[in-house]
């Protein structure tokens, strides 16, 4: 049954991957048919209509760049058209990158001034922290803005601390922003990579999930290039914003989570007095796995504009709508676990697809728990956890280090123990049962399951 379950994993990484799967915009020209015109040949007396486009210094037409009109163009000043010729050149050279944005375009922004867009999905953006790091780390330029917690290990300065000077910069302002439920924010510092506000906010995410539960996972982030009147570059990155997320949201579940946390005091207490931590860590595990079952509709690209598909990426549907996929179970662990004091991560990377766990840490150990994974009957509430990703050492089928586009790595999460946590009886093979195929001999049981908002 355990090849059953890593199959189906599979599958629905390859499922959920095909809304944020796009061509790669090679940077070659292409005849559009539509009529073009360089910002040096504006004014020339060609007789073209307003509504030809205006491209870059070489005049060509890239694919997958979405160029202005020489209407709009031409309302521009000299400096500004100056300006916009630099983006389209940049713009070229982005396309060419070989990374699969799912979008260029340059716009007219809300000052009147050319600016250049490249969108990806806000998984993509997600998976580019769990890569090793190769840059050299330069110690911290600028004041950590991150979030204190009472545990020994500070997810915030062990990911900021990984990141050069400049890339602490962005970091900061991603994390200054999502404290404020920001979806835009600005550096007033131009990039030297492509990706690099992408890759930084990336790494925020990997250090602070809990910040971030306001974002649209089922949509496109934006990094923006732009030139003040003095010709500096400058550069931001905006987050979608989910419509389902509020306030009032987030009161329920920190209600929730400090319920729980006292449950699993009260439990640890009774079952664990020697040790209290391990107690609630399997307290909160149990509850996972019972309370809750994996919903199809957070891999479902139809679904992606949903409550549902929201809060399956969220720690709400964990928290309060009894469903998610491993990126709700892996994040509700994580927050339970920070409210008890218990040092952990949020980790994300290739598990036979895109998949999502948790480290946590006792006596300086780090061990894997992955409560998807721990919860047999995925399809349904009510069953028990099977412990058998219940604080492992390193295993050879979940791989935190996934292959980033452009070899540009930003972070790499902590080294895990190599052996299972002492003294803890772990279940084992539980899925190795044959007869459990009988268990999916109903083509029913692939349905996807859409529950009520």
């Amino acid at each position: 049954m355990k090849i059953i379950k890593k199959l189906m994993l599979i599958v629905a990484a390859v499922l959920f991957s095909v809304p944020f799967t796009h061509m790669i915009m090679a940077s070659q020209p292409v005849d559009t048919g539509r009529a073009s015109v360089t910002v040096k040949e504006l004014g020339s007396g060609q007789p073209l209509s307003d509504e030809a486009i205006v491209v870059g210094s070489d005049g060509k037409q890239i694919e997958g760049v979405k160029y202005l009109t020489i209407k709009e163009v031409s309302a521009y000043s000299a400096a500004k058209r100056s300006d916009y010729e630099k983006l389209c050149d940049k713009a070229e050279g982005i396309a060419g990158n070989g990374t699969d944005y799912s979008k260029i375009e340059i716009v007219t922004n809300e000052e009147k001034r050319p600016e250049l867009r490249y969108y990806l999905p806000m998984k993509r953006i997600a998976a580019m922290a769990s890569d090793p790091l190769i840059n050299q780390p330069d110690k911290a330029v600028s004041e950590d803005e991150g979030v204190s917690y009472d545990q020994s290990f500070d997810r915030v300065s062990f990911f900021r601390d990984q990141l050069d000077s400049r890339l602490q910069v962005y970091f900061d302002a991603s994390l200054k922003a999502a404290k404020a439920q920001k979806a835009k924010f600005n550096t007033n510092t131009p990039t030297e990579d492509d990706d690099e506000l992408f890759g930084a906010f990336g790494v925020a995410y990997a250090a602070c999930p809990e910040l971030y539960e306001w974002v649209d996972w089922g949509k496109d982030a934006f990094t923006a290039l732009d030139y003040d009147e003095y010709g500096n570059e400058y550069s931001g990155l905006k987050a979608p914003k989910s419509k389902y997320y509020s306030k009032s949201l987030e009161n329920k579940a920190q209600k929730k989570i400090d319920s729980l946390v006292r449950q699993a005091q009260s439990y640890a207490q009774k079952n664990y007095p020697d040790n209290i931590e391990l107690g609630m860590v399997d307290f909160f595990d149990n509850w996972i796995c019972e309370e809750n079952y994996y919903n199809n509709v957070g891999i479902n690209e139809k679904k992606a504009k949903t409550a549902g598909f929201y809060y399956c990426h969220s720690s709400y549907g964990c928290l309060l709508k009894g469903y998610g996929v491993c990126e709700s179970y892996a994040r509700a662990m994580s927050r339970l676990m920070d409210a008890a004091g218990i040092d952990n991560c949020f980790v994300f990377g290739d598990a036979g697809g895109g998949h999502a766990w948790n480290y946590v840490m006792f006596d300086g150990e780090w061990y894997l728990l992955d409560s998807t994974w721990n919860d047999p009957e995925g399809k349904k509430k009510g069953t028990e956890s099977t412990k058998e990703y219940f604080l492992v050492g390193k295993q050879s089928d979940h791989d935190p280090i996934v292959e980033l586009f452009n070899d540009v790595v930003y972070g790499e999460f902590p080294e895990l123990s190599t052996v299972d946590y002492p003294g803890y009886e772990h279940s084992g093979g539980g899925w190795d049962d044959w007869d459990d195929w009988d268990d999916w001999d109903d083509w029913d049981d692939w349905e996807l399951w859409e529950p009520a908002a």
